[in-house]
């Protein structure tokens, strides 16, 4: 049986405007003069309308990890190179667990599964379409050769929701929302 604390609880919402808010905060106050007890109200600052509860999915319990850079690669070879990234170590088995864990609420919402093996990188750069073969082997010969990045390592303390957006100068991100990591809760 899962516990409260192996649990994150999910949902989908819209806010509501003030003045709606104001209306049903009057309409509680109406019905709590009547019915004192009994009731645990929400409180009016979190007011909103579900629009789908995904209930609770399992956290695995991660906690904040340390990671750290380790060397430079390509995806999916240094003589065609369409992915430069740089690689992590540390506590490979939480941010896999936490990968997973991800995975499985996305796939709750309906999204296909990934259907590749989880390798951790960080994307540094994907040479343009238009770069020829020859362009592309001398791009993976340069990054081959070029002394890794000291191996700084970090504290992963909380999970993003980003947004891409492609622009003709590359793709820019906004985190949406973050979640913090502690105490099984993703």
């Amino acid at each position: 049986m899962t516990t409260r604390a192996d649990t994150v609880r999910i949902f989908v919402a819209v806010g509501i405007s003030d003045d709606a808010r104001q209306q049903l905060i009057d309409a509680v106050d109406r019905i709590r003069s009547q019915v004192p007890d009994g009731i645990q109200w929400a409180s009016p600052a979190g007011m909103h309308l579900t629009l789908k509860f995904l209930g609770n999915i399992p956290a695995s319990g991660v906690n904040p990890f340390q990671l750290s850079l380790s060397g430079l690669g390509m995806f999916p070879n240094h003589r065609k190179p369409r992915v430069l990234w740089a690689g992590v170590q540390g506590n490979l088995d939480a941010l896999s667990s936490l990968q997973q864990s991800a995975e499985n609420a996305i796939n709750a919402l309906g999204y296909s599964p990934e259907q590749r093996p989880f390798r951790p990188h960080i994307t540094l750069g994907r040479p343009r379409r238009s770069v020829s073969d020859s362009q592309l082997g001398r791009i993976g010969r340069v990054v081959s050769g070029v002394a890794s990045p000291e191996a700084v390592s970090w504290k992963v303390r909380s999970i993003d929701v980003m947004q891409s957006e492609l622009h003709p100068s590359g793709a820019r991100y906004t985190i949406l929302g973050s979640v913090e990591l502690s105490s099984g809760v993703l």
